[in-house]
């Protein structure tokens, strides 16, 4: 690790604690000097190492504490000298190493006893360089964080273009191949929907849904078998749309409020600075118009991951990102990830607060979890997290939803009906009960 300081030429006379030293020609004085001049120097770096607890951030990607980039380092184990390669790749390139010290800390504790230097390196410099071709970007006003003068902010791209990764699926060399594709035939569209949007309609040339196994495939064997399922789908077009320079994440309905099942789409960055749905790798003529639209529309709740901890706003008691609540987010390097609840990007929404009682040894229970009726049975579509005070909140569509946590007398559960914009609070000690035949009350919204 080296930290470097601006070079300025040696003054003649050194000031030490108050004390002028004058050069002495006998050697006690000379070593005197040198001993108090090394003392100087390891003092400074004890202050910046010390006193300094972040890594300065280039542009708007998030910071990396010194503690969080060595946990990551140890956490690699025998993989250690790959990641030291990426960081000494990057020593001399300021964007490069904060780029490439936030990746570190956040990826998965798989990825960090697995990837290679050289696939991080491929990484940041495919990514910098998609970023910089695309002439959708490039006409892009600049927004506030960008380093580049123009386009999206560095955020985004560090969170929605530069990871390696989108979700569970093995990790793979996929950036080259998809750069290599598409870049061509999208790089001169000054668009990014109309960009985003040919990037789907090639990914429908190379693959087609067809249900699969339960764990996701990576983005190249779903290409080398042609098909997958809708996660496996969204990945594939994540990926591609990635590998061009156009910010892409997952949004999921955990499960149906109206139906059997669930379901995964692709939320795509566009010219307006905000996120759109679409299919994934099912080509449509705009964003925001997919088969699954009028299901959203009556869902229960919409989960979009963040790679990495976005910034976060905490001013109206809760953790905001852009306008949207966070469902939940993991700070531990090695586990780190974050949930943000896009539901009112689909469906007006209601409040839902519980206030719960502390447990028979004094403490809090640690979650709520919300269930809707799915498969026969109650299935949990989110887990909030109780603070200090007792409450948990969370904004789900209206419909009727099962709750459960611990209480002092064990586990509990009861129901409780949201209508349209209502804000519920449900004190623990006096749970509303409903009807059977609530559980399957999801109306759509009014016209």
């Amino acid at each position: 690790m080296q930290i470097n300081h601006q070079g300025t030429k040696a003054p003649r006379r050194m000031y030490f604690l108050g004390t002028q030293f004058r050069h002495q020609s006998n050697v006690a004085n000379r070593s005197l000097r040198l001993f108090q001049a090394l003392t100087w120097c390891l003092g400074v770096l004890v202050v910046c190492l010390f006193c300094c607890p972040a890594f300065a951030a280039s542009g708007d990607i998030p910071s990396v504490t010194y503690t969080e980039l060595e946990q990551a380092l140890a956490l690699s184990g025998s993989n250690r000298p790959e990641l030291q390669e990426a960081l000494d790749y990057a020593a001399q390139k300021p964007f490069a190493l904060q780029a490439m010290r936030f990746v570190l800390v956040s990826l998965p504790l798989a990825d960090l006893g697995s990837i290679t230097g050289e696939e991080l390196i491929e990484h940041f410099e495919l990514a910098s360089a998609a970023r910089s071709e695309m002439a959708c970007v490039r006409s892009m006003p600049a927004a506030s964080g960008s380093s580049t003068g123009y386009g999206y902010s560095d955020a985004v791209w560090a969170h929605y273009v530069l990871p390696p990764r989108v979700s569970q699926e093995p990790l793979s060399a996929w950036r080259p191949y998809f750069y290599g594709e598409l870049l061509e035939l999208v790089k001169d569209i000054p668009s990014m929907e109309t960009a985003a949007l040919e990037v789907s309609k090639w990914c429908a040339t190379k693959v087609r849904f067809v249900q699969t196994q339960r764990r996701d495939q990576g983005p190249l064997s779903t290409l080398a078998s042609g098909f997958g399922r809708c996660e496996e789908l969204c990945i594939f077009y994540i990926d591609a749309c990635r590998a061009v320079g156009i910010p892409a994440r997952m949004a999921y309905c955990p499960w149906w409020s109206i139906t059997d099942n669930n379901h995964a789409w692709v939320e795509v960055y566009a010219e307006d600075g905000r996120f759109h749905y679409t299919g994934g790798c099912e080509p449509a003529p705009t964003l925001d118009n997919a088969w699954f639209g009028e299901s959203a529309k009556q869902c229960s709740i919409v989960i979009s991951p963040c790679f990495g901890l976005p910034e976060m706003d905490s001013s109206s008691g809760r953790p905001m990102v852009d306008g949207m609540e966070v469902l939940s987010f993991q700070s531990t390097v090695g586990a780190r990830f974050c949930q943000i609840n896009t539901t009112p990007y689909y469906r007006q929404t209601s409040r839902l607060s519980v206030q719960l009682e502390p447990l028979a040894d004094g403490s809090l229970p640690k979650a709520v979890y919300v269930h809707v009726y799915n498969y026969g049975c109650m299935r949990q579509v989110a887990k909030v997290s109780v603070n200090e005070q007792g409450f948990a909140g969370v904004l789900l569509g209206p419909g009727t939803y099962t709750l459960s946590a611990e209480g002092s007398q064990g586990p509990r559960s009861t129901t409780v009906k949201l209508g349209f914009n209502d804000i519920v609070s449900l004190h623990w000690p006096s749970p509303l009960g409903q009807a059977e035949r609530e559980l399957l009350h999801f109306p759509k919204d009014p016209q």
